[in-house]
């Protein structure tokens, strides 16, 4: 079972919170979102993939995000005895308060950082935990792949010199955007592996279930795309929340055998 603890300042429950390219790969593209999304979404990669850039005027919430996360220990929480250090979890913080801030989201608000902590930590437990087992299964990635990863990452941003902008801004270095690629692809392999979505399926019936559903809360319908013409979207949403649902029951089970101490 998982052995959950918290220490200082008391224990708390840890809670998680046709022939088109689509339709070809629609299983694995959905899968490679739910990886990004639900377990690494608090990395570096994450956010430029959102087409996250800070601005400026965003540094005024990073300080005030910094000087309240210096009151934390050295060590945010173990994983099975394996560390998570203050630096990395503030780094994490930092970065998810600046997304959110980008898109007009108020994060300086007690409830906001607590909320953003909250899901920055969970989602660097589960990160650990299945760095640790696709260590265990000897998973890992190469110079070579890393470099590629890399490289492709840079053309999405737009090129060197958008990339260099882009890490400047955010206060990293490229040896951390690539060490963070490389994690993503270690867990994106090893859930790729271990995880079984070759049998989900969406039928029709849901697809269209779900767009009348939509339907009723559109404010003029008769403006609305048709069933048609949102199949295809409509379809790969509902079998992205499949796989999610599936995503998260498995790392459940992975903490479920583990030991996850929050020291905050």
């Amino acid at each position: 079972m998982e052995n959950t603890e918290t220490i200082q300042p008391e224990p708390r429950v840890l809670r998680r919170k046709k022939d088109s390219f689509l339709s070809k790969h629609w299983k694995k593209i959905a899968l490679i979102l739910v990886i990004i999304v639900v377990i690494i979404g608090s990395g570096a990669g994450g956010y430029f993939f959102r087409g996250f850039i800070s601005k400026g005027e965003d540094s005024n919430t990073t300080g005030q995000v910094a000087g309240v996360l210096k009151e934390l220990p050295k060590v945010v929480a173990y994983v099975n005895s394996e560390e998570i250090k203050r630096e990395d979890f503030q780094k994490r913080v930092e970065l998810s308060s600046q997304s959110y801030t980008s898109q007009g989201v108020d994060v300086t608000g007690e409830q906001a950082q607590t909320q953003i902590r909250e899901n920055v930590i969970q989602n660097m437990v589960n990160e650990k935990i299945i760095l640790q087992y696709s260590s265990r299964d000897g998973i890992t990635v190469s110079d070579e792949d890393l470099n590629q990863k890399l490289a492709d990452f840079i053309e999405q941003l737009g090129g060197q010199d958008k990339f260099v902008e882009a890490i400047k801004v955010q206060n990293l270095t490229e040896e951390y955007v690539k060490e963070d690629i490389k994690r993503q692809s270690i867990v994106q392999e090893y859930l790729n592996q271990k995880v079984v979505i070759d049998d989900i399926e969406v039928a029709d019936e849901e697809v269209e279930t779900s767009y009348n559903t939509l339907l009723e809360t559109v404010e003029k319908p008769e403006e609305a795309p048709s069933l048609e013409d949102s199949f295809e979207n409509i379809k790969s949403q509902l079998l992205q929340q499949k796989i999610q649902a599936r995503t998260n029951e498995f790392v459940d089970s992975l903490r479920q055998e583990s030991t996850i101490q929050i020291m905050f």
